[in-house]
């Protein structure tokens, strides 16, 4: 699907990548566009601002252009094996300090399971995995995937209900990248 952006939210966008203050992007806005937001969703409605489908990357939007992204109910939907590349391209086009709100069922709730459409599931531990900061196992999440860098800044959940959470962009130092970090909880199998 190739995307559709009206020309006066293009200039709004190239307007905000060269701006102190971002814009705000609600992803997957569907029929409940946040006021103030720009809305982005596949489906096309009077509520959305930017047609275009989240997992065709990459997105014809500049870089650092918002200063707030919001991912309501939407990951979810999300294929897993593009979910890596997605959370890259949504903190290129995050301003640095720049957040990002994402709103989930909680894996393995009713609210996970009730919808067929539901193909990702996130638990209070998945968004480490974008911290390089986080010190759980001695970062032994982000050292796996090592992608683009968030700071976990606030994540509560529920596991019969949903899961929340507040990442700011932080800037991508080469030293979150070792390749000599090895993640503690994985046996060394001693061959004999």
């Amino acid at each position: 699907m190739r995307a559709v952006i009206p020309d006066h939210i293009q200039k709004k966008l190239q307007e905000a990548s060269e701006a102190e203050i971002g814009v705000r992007l609600d992803l997957g806005a569907g029929d409940m566009q946040q006021e103030g937001f720009i809305g982005i969703d596949k489906v096309p409605s009077p509520y959305v601002d930017i047609q275009m489908d989240l997992e065709d990357l990459p997105y014809p939007i500049p870089d650092n252009c918002a200063q707030l992204l919001m991912a309501g109910q939407i990951v979810e939907h999300l294929k897993p094996w593009l979910f890596m590349d997605i959370m890259n391209e949504w903190w290129r086009i995050t301003k640095p300090g720049g957040q990002l709100m994402i709103g989930t069922p909680y894996a393995g709730s009713m609210n996970f399971w009730q919808d067929p459409t539901h193909v990702h599931g996130f638990n209070e531990l998945s968004f480490k995995y974008f911290d390089p900061l986080d010190a759980t196992w001695g970062n032994a999440f982000y050292s796996i995937y090592k992608p683009k860098p968030w700071k976990l800044e606030k994540n509560t959940w529920d596991s019969t209900g949903n899961l929340e959470v507040l990442l700011t962009k932080i800037p991508d130092d080469p030293s979150y990248h070792k390749k000599d970090i090895k993640p503690p909880y994985f046996p060394t199998l001693e061959i004999k």
